[in-house]
């Protein structure tokens, strides 16, 4: 019988993925909280546990004004 990878019996390596499984899949603490069967407060003692980032900085897309305004600022 062949063994099982370490993080399998991992229980803090399984709990971590589970609530970032959660997160990603239901968007916010509280639908990932319910999912898990958990309330929120218990989520949020599970991110800070695990010190994973939430809410998931946000790729920021530049804005019209933005390019606008630095070429404002450059031509000036």
């Amino acid at each position: 019988m062949a063994s099982a990878p370490r993080e399998d019996f991992d229980l803090d390596a399984v709990e971590r993925r589970l609530c970032v499984e959660a997160l990603e899949l239901a968007g916010n603490i509280v639908d990932a909280a319910w999912r898990l069967g958990i309330t929120r407060q218990a989520m949020k003692r599970r991110i800070k546990k695990h010190r994973i980032a939430w809410p998931r900085p946000a790729a920021r897309t530049p804005r019209v004004d933005d390019e606008v305004g630095s070429a404002f600022l450059l031509a000036s």
